[in-house]
This record gives C-alpha cells, structure tokens and sequence, in this order.
C-alpha cells in the first residue's frame, strides 16, 4: 500500500477510469464522470485527487474541489468533496478513511474554513459532518397564465456571458471565474443515466433578466431546477413557460429561506416545505469561519455589539461571547444548524434560545439577528 498522496500526472486517468467503475460503467452506465467534473477530476487538480494505491494502482479515492462563496459582504473558504470510491476489490481496509484524514489535514493547512460533502453516509457522520437546513422546496404545476413578453434561449457559448452577468449579481453565491462558469455549465449540463439538462436564459422583452439550469427524466414528466439567477418574478414565469414546452406535470424548486422568491411563490398560492442541504458540511476551523463572517455581521449590528463579540474553539467545545454573556455548545450538530439553518425534524435550535439563552439577552438578540447565515444551495453546478 502506498499513500494518501496526491495523484501523479500518469495516474489521473487512472484514477478517473477507477471513479468511472464505481459509479458508471460499474452499473451499465456510460463513463461520464469526467466529463461532469471537469474541475474536479483533471490534472489541473490532482494534488487535490488524494489516493491510496496497491501494486502500483490506484484503488481508493478522494477528491476534492476549493471554492469560496460570498455570503453578502463576506468571503467563506470552502472545500466540496465528491467521487469518493474505493474498487470493490479493497474494500473493508478502512481506505477511504485514511485518506479522508489526509483531505481534512491538508485542507486544513490551505485554510478550508467549511469542508462541503455531497454525500451523508456513515463514513462522514462518523467524522461530525453534519447535515443542516435552511431551504425550501416548492412544486410549479402547469400555469396557463404566460407573459407574452418572455422567451426562454438555450445557454450556448454565444449568450453565457449574460448568464455569467446575471450570476455575479447575486449576493450569495460561489466565486467563479468566467472560465469555472463555462467548465461548471458544462459538466452539469452532461446527460448521464436517465438525467440530461437544459439550461436557460429567460429573456423579458429581448433583455436577459434570468436563466435556470434544469434537470430532466427520461422516464417521467417533472423537472428540477438545480440553480437559478437574477429576477425572481421572471424566474417563476420563465419554469412556468419551461412546464408548458416541455409539456411537464411539474418542476421542483429549491431556494434559501430568506431569498424572496418564496414571497412571490407564496402570493401564488404555492406550498413552500422545509428542505435540508444537499448532503452535509463540516466546519474545519471555527474561530476563522466566524472571523470571515464579520463582514457580513457588520450590515446587522451595530460596532458596539460587534466590539464584544468572541469565537473561540478549545478541545472540540465552541464558544461565543458578547461581553460577559457566553454560550459553550460541545456539538458539532447543534452549532452547525445554529450557523447554516435548522432541520425542520430537529428543532435543535428552538430548545438553544428557549433554555441556554433565556438569561443571556444580549447575546440572544446578536445571534438570532445574524444566524443562520444565508447559503448557497450546494446541489447547483459547484456541485461534486
């Protein structure tokens, strides 16, 4: 055995091959995972494809994608994890952990404040990945009501840069470059299993004023929408046109809970339902994560508040302080549903302010102000 390492520029196929088996070709599917992660599993980014070896072959895998996302005036140091795989061969050697360790360590050095997993299976859980809420999920039904004035525009190479426009407007959202935007559109946009995509610009009177990345089913007459920007009316009125050409019985909707598109799906008389994130998350430094949020912090309190404030993390147990009010919680579940948003099943957050806040007022007041912090929804394009 050797390893975790990073991937030697001879091995990246390999290991794409070894992902490919796992995933793809290993259940009659067509070998596709390169082509849907193209940032992720490519030699720009195989110090980042972590491996384990035997007889001079990779057999386990972990890769792993860093980002940042503005959350309003602040910047957060992500890291998403994906096509995690271990050849069915060498499984049961604790592999997969090894190297996890190694990913964590190492993002860790880089500065990875939020380790983002797109998967919630034991082998995170163990770890303290945690799953989180903070979205909504609503249903669009067919609507004969249609506004004469929008068209939909399939996104190609000539139009992207106004999706790429309508994207940096938003206030939440990844950083990208250009150049991520269009490799990102194109992996997500790949046709695997009974799954392919259409992506939209949603013009109103000729002007792009939003576009929507859509996933199908081949064997069904609904949709997704994995991610969406710019105008939220022209959003809403554009996957009513989507349901209408596409002749769909509906299309699925995820946003955060503050975003205002759920006022106007509301108005509508559409059902908003409590939705967890994507897979889970797991918060790698504490004390950096809270400082990068201070920006953001800034736009609700006032520096009088802000001057008290203090994180600190001491032997797994995080605390937050303003002045002499403090709060010491030792679990990574609870603090993660207090920073990024609470599951609807685990009203975790509820018995925090009832009983562990009730004689603290001021600190009550500065977290429910801030908290949850608003968040990109991670099943879109930066998806891996």
């Amino acid at each position: 055995m050797e390893g975790p390492r990073a991937t030697k520029p001879e091995e990246v196929q390999s290991v794409i091959d070894l992902v490919n088996l796992v995933f793809r070709t290993g259940n009659q599917l067509k070998p596709t995972m390169g082509i849907e992660f193209p940032l992720l599993l490519c030699e720009a980014n195989r110090d980042n494809m972590r491996i384990i070896t035997e007889d001079g072959h990779p057999v386990s895998d972990i890769n792993y994608y860093p980002a940042s996302i503005a959350v309003e005036r602040s910047t957060v140091r992500v890291a998403s994890i994906g096509a995690v795989c271990t050849h069915p061969d060498y499984r049961g050697r604790n592999y997969a952990t090894a190297i996890l360790d190694d990913v964590e360590d190492k993002m860790r050095r880089e500065g990875v404040e939020v380790m983002l997993v797109s998967g919630s299976r034991g082998l995170y859980l163990r770890r303290h990945c945690v799953k989180v809420g903070g979205f909504y999920k609503a249903l669009l039904k067919p609507n004969k009501e249609q506004r004469k004035d929008l068209t939909l525009t399939e996104i190609d190479s000539s139009n992207i840069r106004e999706a790429v426009h309508l994207y940096h407007q938003e206030a939440v959202r990844y950083h990208r470059t250009f150049q991520e935007f269009i490799q990102f559109h194109k992996g997500a946009t790949t046709p695997w299993g009974n799954m392919y995509y259409k992506s939209y610009l949603i013009h109103i009177g000729g002007k792009a004023a939003a576009y929507m990345i859509v996933r199908f089913f081949t064997d069904t007459d609904r949709a997704e929408v994995r991610e969406f920007a710019g105008d939220r009316g022209t959003v809403i009125s554009g996957i009513y046109k989507m349901i209408q050409d596409n002749s769909l019985t509906e299309c699925s909707l995820v946003s955060a809970r503050n975003d205002v598109i759920n006022i106007l799906l509301e108005e509508k008389g559409i059902q908003l339902q409590h939705q967890d994130q994507q897979g889970t998350l797991k918060i790698l430094n504490y004390p950096s994560l809270m400082n990068s949020l201070k920006s953001y912090m800034r736009q609700y309190l006032p520096d009088d508040r802000m001057d008290l404030l203090k994180f600190e993390e001491t032997d797994g147990e995080f605390m937050m302080a303003a002045g002499e009010e403090t709060l010491t919680m030792d679990s990574m579940e609870l603090l993660g549903q207090l920073l990024f948003g609470q599951r609807e099943q685990e009203p975790l957050t509820d018995a925090l302010f009832r009983d562990e806040l009730a004689d603290k007022p001021r600190l009550r007041q500065i977290l429910s102000t801030v908290f949850p912090i608003p968040f990109p929804w991670t099943g879109n394009m930066n998806f891996i």
